[in-house]
């Protein structure tokens, strides 16, 4: 939700008010934060749904073209943000357990430009919500057979997982209700989940692959498509690892503007 490349000028994201079900694209103030002046002209009283977050790499937006599953960004002319000090507008996705009942994103499938094999990274700025109804529920960031963060009711917490063959192995548990700044780094035995400064190792086993796609609030895991509640400042794929100085700023530069 800002602007994350000079190099960029399109818009942020299109918009669809539920008043009258009209479409806009969202632009950047100067400052390269989101226009949430133009947003909340556009939806006035009503709500408003995310219907494409648009990649400042100009390659591979995440897409929702169904209105009840848009994941929202106003509601009933109230902007939506993160909790923290810094009140920046975020996107949610609801808590439904199927395609007709959550809300999701996702690019389409191959994404040329995410098409890469491991190692690769990806950071995220997330306030992580309270599931119900299933022993597990997805989250987050989904990447062909790529890792996942899956809610474990029996333990209360969310956890990073990545598919092998029939198994999921657990690389780090974060707690409902806490925003942070999740850096994470796949390379099969050698990968690691930062949360909020707190470095976690992992595995994601010798058949776990690269990545050709990006969603968010659902996976396409066991019984049909499954959606959590979650909300989502920004979203980065690095088709690499990143230096330990580059996660640095990375995450600094995230936590001062979000707040976390």
């Amino acid at each position: 939700m800002r602007r994350l490349t000079g190099r960029y000028f399109g818009p942020c994201i299109r918009v669809r008010r539920d008043s009258d079900n009209a479409t806009t694209d969202i632009g950047f103030t100067v400052s390269g934060d989101l226009n949430v002046a133009g947003l909340l002209a556009f939806t006035g009283g009503a709500s408003g749904f995310v219907a494409t977050w648009y990649d400042q790499m100009d390659a591979a937006p995440l897409m929702r073209d169904i209105p009840e599953a848009q994941p929202q960004i106003v509601r009933s002319g109230v902007l939506l943000t993160m909790p923290t000090s810094r009140n920046r507008p975020v996107i949610s996705t609801n808590g439904g357990i199927d395609s007709a009942g959550g809300q999701d994103m996702a690019t389409a499938t191959p994404a040329a430009s995410l098409t890469f094999e491991q190692p690769f990274a990806r950071s995220s700025v997330v306030t992580f919500e309270e599931p119900v109804g299933s022993e597990f529920f997805p989250i987050l960031l989904e990447s062909n057979n790529s890792p996942v963060e899956l809610y474990e009711t029996a333990t209360g917490a969310y956890a990073m997982y990545a598919y092998d063959v029939d198994r999921f192995s657990a690389i780090i548990g974060i707690t409902p209700g806490r925003s942070g700044v999740i850096l994470e780094y796949y390379n099969r035995t050698d990968s690691w989940c930062l949360f909020n400064g707190v470095k976690r190792q992992g595995s994601v086993g010798a058949g776990g692959l690269g990545s050709n796609f990006l969603g968010i609030g659902g996976y396409g895991w066991l019984s049909g498509v499954r959606n959590i509640a979650a909300l989502y400042g920004e979203v980065s794929v690095f088709p690499e690892g990143l230096s330990e100085a580059d996660q640095n700023l990375l995450t600094a530069d995230q936590k001062t503007y979000w707040g976390t």
